[in-house]
């Protein structure tokens, strides 16, 4: 028996794996991804919040984990071309899917090409021609931040001039995502969460309403840190919540490993360190729960009111073990007792 107020479920067959989904209520779609690797019952607290629209949540294969009917040695988020699939669904489904993150322009230049040479193939050759500067650093992006910098400023203004030859928004925006991109590489990413908060903003004006997956550094509230001796950085959460109503949800896990990269790039598992003392994971560890979803509203109390410990992994290096006022990064936070690492297919 279904608990009143969750979501009803049902399947689909996307390749050889089967999905469980959700689709409720009516209104603008609105797709819900557990980018935990959860269940859809981890929604059932928000659907009160989600009146209005028409939603469409969906777990991936080996959810059942999360569920605790199984007990899966191999426990992995997603495969590439689940991943796809995935995409093709949630489009029949109404559902826009778009990426955020230009740090390399080149599969940005092929896309824009791709699509103006269906339409107009001589215009696509003018296009070629002036990202050519860019596209030769396809196979050495490093090397572009060592050109001599009036080189650079004439690779600069040649991509820049692809823009205004495009008079459709889509195809402009696509452009603009190129001239993020050469920056980015100019600048050695120095300009990453400028860029993603701009294409959010682009994303939210085009389609009203955006779901934004990515790293808690990056799309909390506050500005970050990862080195001591590194400035504050500038997220591209803060950005979005100065111009748009934007709610922010980060992720935290008490234990368990996750996959990086290690100094000779290949991807490992890495386990998660013991968590200090006052470490917010510790806290919500005394629920003795599996999952929580914590909302930050009210009157809060002094252990999650103020800066504590917070260990943050990402897709290069170890963890950072650092100090954040989670209520002012985030407006609620999900835990996960363990982390399980993905199992990519290369």
């Amino acid at each position: 028996m279904r608990a009143a107020g969750s979501l009803p479920t049902t399947t689909a067959q996307i390749g050889h794996h089967t999905i469980r989904y959700s689709v409720r209520g009516e209104g603008p779609p609105l797709l819900l991804v557990m980018g935990l690797g959860g269940s859809i019952e981890m929604w059932n607290p928000l659907l009160a919040l989600l009146t209005g629209f028409r939603t469409i949540a969906f777990e991936a294969p080996y959810a059942e984990w999360e569920r605790g009917q199984y007990q899966v040695d191999d426990y992995y988020f997603w495969y590439s071309e689940e991943t796809l699939g995935l995409i093709d669904w949630a489009k029949a489904n109404g559902v826009r899917v778009a990426g955020l993150d230009s740090s390399h322009p080149m599969q940005s230049v092929d896309l824009l090409l791709e699509r103006v040479r269906a339409a107009d193939p001589s215009l696509a050759d003018t296009i070629t021609q002036r990202l050519s500067c860019l596209s030769d650093y396809r196979d050495n992006p490093l090397g572009y931040s060592a050109r001599a910098p009036i080189d650079r400023e004439v690779c600069r203004a040649s991509v820049a001039s692809v823009r205004p030859l495009l008079h459709d928004d889509e195809l402009a925006h696509n452009a603009r995502v190129v001239e993020q991109g050469e920056e980015g590489l100019w600048t050695q990413l120095d300009n990453r969460d400028a860029v993603m908060a701009e294409n959010i903003e682009w994303l939210a004006a085009r389609d009203g309403r955006v779901i934004v997956l990515g790293h808690n550094e990056h799309f909390g509230k506050t500005p970050y840190r990862l080195f001591t001796n590194q400035p504050l950085l500038e997220s591209a959460g803060q950005i979005v919540s100065r111009d748009l109503p934007y709610f922010a949800v980060g992720s935290i896990a008490l234990q368990g490993s996750y996959i990086t990269h290690n100094l000779e790039g290949e991807l490992v598992a890495q386990a998660f360190p013991a968590p200090s003392s006052d470490d917010f994971a510790v806290s919500f560890a005394a629920a003795n729960m599996s999952l929580l979803f914590i909302p930050f509203g009210g009157v809060l109390p002094t252990w999650l009111s103020g800066p504590h410990h917070l260990r943050v992994a990402g897709s290069s290096g170890p963890v950072f073990n650092l100090v954040e006022d989670l209520a002012k990064k985030f407006d609620a936070v999900m835990y996960v007792e363990t982390s399980t690492p993905a199992q990519l297919r290369h």
